[in-house]
């Protein structure tokens, strides 16, 4: 009589780590990319399933009209028609801008660009401007503070009349002019 087989746990957990779509030792995000994969792969595979049952479809009945919809998935050989061609070259025709030679467009380009440098010069220097009425009407308010908080009686101490202005300056600045103290 045969002797019964060990567990053997190495087996049984690299076993644990298979599934359909990776594993753990992967990762699990390696997992969603190969099954992502799969899902593309199958997409495609039915796109081209249709195209060519379309195309058969078509070859099969040529002489049976064709919806818009259906003619996009036909090759370009097959959609051809000699009266749309024409009136498609003269609204392509229509539609062409003169053709300036290369010196004429250059020109063009320099100007666009020195102007538009300009624009930037322009920009950069009000926002320089705005920038430094910010910082000087900052360092006003902070010398018109320093100088209250400076203050002092005869004796040295704090002129607490001066910090009280300033607290009632924020609250009102703050809360508007709703509460008069």
């Amino acid at each position: 009589m045969e002797a019964p087989k060990k567990y053997d746990r190495k087996a049984a957990i690299k076993a644990s780590y298979k599934s359909s779509y990776g594993n753990r030792q992967a990762g699990r995000g390696q997992a969603l990319i190969a099954k992502d994969a799969l899902k593309k792969k199958y997409e495609l595979q039915k796109y081209k399933e249709e195209l060519r049952k379309r195309k058969q479809q078509y070859y099969a009945t040529e002489k049976q009209e064709v919806s818009e919809a259906e003619l996009r998935f036909l090759p370009a050989m097959v959609r051809d028609d000699p009266e749309q061609k024409e009136e498609e070259q003269d609204e392509d025709n229509q539609n062409k801008r003169k053709k300036y030679s290369k010196l004429t467009r250059a020109k063009f380009e320099f100007k666009r660009n020195v102007s538009e440098r300009q624009q930037q010069k322009a920009e950069q220097a009000r926002l320089q401007q705005e920038k430094q009425a910010r910082l000087k009407a900052k360092k006003e308010e902070a010398l018109r503070r320093n100088k209250c908080f400076s203050q002092k009686t005869k004796r040295g101490q704090p002129l607490m009349s001066a910090r009280m202005d300033l607290l009632i300056e924020k609250i009102n600045s703050k809360w508007g002019d709703k509460k008069q103290l």
